[in-house]
């Protein structure tokens, strides 16, 4: 754990006070490969083979990952032990709320979608998260995954992996082109209209997002960013970002947003000092209050969806409408500036 940031008690800390403010803590977890710095796993005892990385890995063609030739040995039982009990720490010493496996292709897979599957790691899945319901039922696990694949969310009785939401790649990548596209003829309303409806069984089996830590690296970059390159305080790409995220608070689905994003942040965001804490106002803290507020089925509109001006997007069949107040106030108050009203009937307007 970092020490920089405070160490195992710092992090203790850290989450009671998350809970004392009403907030979960759900910790990022890497089990698809270890290392490839600080690596004290590597030959732990002196023994390895075809230049492996001894009895905590895979010592052949399985160890390799896209992160280096360090996948742990998921048939081993002393690493599975190791790895279950690294999980249930984090929960019973830390006290967090759930767990998020990193790109958990990588532990089910050797290479990726359609190659070498990874039965002994589809296993380990299934037993960590049985172990984790038994010590703190309840408890939220999440894969990033990427595929699509039901079965993660499936429960472990029904050969599922036993997740209880995965990653939804389909909802942010036709969401980010509708947004980012200069025109419409670039732009697909109809894979919006997708995006917005999960594809099978509990809404809630899903994270939904415009932006995370891979969207905005990897060659690519923050929604505000990608609409205007380096003027990422222009308007249209604001409120293009803000609409991104509207769709994530009100789409079905467990609804996650970038650190920053919630500043409109255009790049990465800078570490947080009063004075940047104060420049840096919430935009959309109103529309995030205004879907928290009003109770499921209510026929009140909240405030901060009450449109004025109506500003159509799109002109395809499908057609979200952005109601929007004057360019002067917008600007005065850019969060005020974008009101979601979406109707994804497939009928002209």
């Amino acid at each position: 754990m970092e020490q920089s940031y405070g160490g195992p008690e710092g992090f203790r800390v850290f989450v009671k006070e998350a809970h004392a403010r009403g907030l979960g803590v759900i910790l990022d977890v890497v089990y698809n490969h270890f290392g490839p710095d600080d690596l004290h796993l590597w030959r732990f005892d002196g023994w390895s083979e075809h230049d492996g990385g001894g009895i905590y890995f895979y010592n052949d063609h399985r160890a390799s990952t896209p992160w280096g030739r360090t996948r742990p040995d998921y048939g081993r039982p002393e690493v599975r032990a190791f790895i279950r009990d690294n999980a249930l720490m984090w929960l019973e010493e830390h006290h967090v709320d759930g767990l998020r496996f990193d790109m958990t292709l990588y532990m089910r897979t050797v290479d990726g979608e359609g190659s070498e599957s990874l039965p002994d790691g589809w296993s380990l899945a299934q037993w960590v998260n049985d172990e984790v319901q038994r010590v703190r039922p309840g408890a939220l696990t999440i894969a990033e995954d990427l595929q699509d694949n039901d079965w993660l969310t499936r429960p472990t009785a029904e050969g599922g992996a036993g997740f209880g939401a995965q990653w939804d790649a389909r909802f942010v990548h036709p969401v980010r082109q509708a947004v980012i596209a200069a025109d419409d003829d670039h732009r697909s309303m109809h894979a919006v209209a997708g995006a917005l409806k999960p594809a099978a069984g509990d809404a809630f089996r899903r994270v939904i997002y415009s932006e995370s830590h891979d969207e905005v690296a990897n060659g690519k970059a923050r929604v505000p960013h990608e609409i205007a390159g380096g003027a990422v305080a222009d308007w249209f790409a604001q409120k293009r970002s803000t609409l991104a995220a509207a769709l994530v608070f009100t789409a079905p689905g467990i609804p996650m947003i970038f650190q920053g994003q919630e500043f409109l942040q255009g790049g990465w965001c800078p570490r947080l000092t009063t004075t940047t804490t104060a420049s840096c106002r919430s935009l959309l803290v109103p529309v995030e209050r205004g879907v928290v507020a009003e109770p499921s089925g209510s026929r009140t509109t909240p405030s901060a969806f009450r449109p004025r001006a109506c500003h159509r997007f799109g002109s395809t069949p499908i057609r979200p409408i952005t109601a929007r107040p004057s360019r002067v106030r917008a600007r005065r108050e850019p969060w005020r500036s974008t009101r979601p009203v979406t109707d994804c009937r497939p009928a002209p307007f």
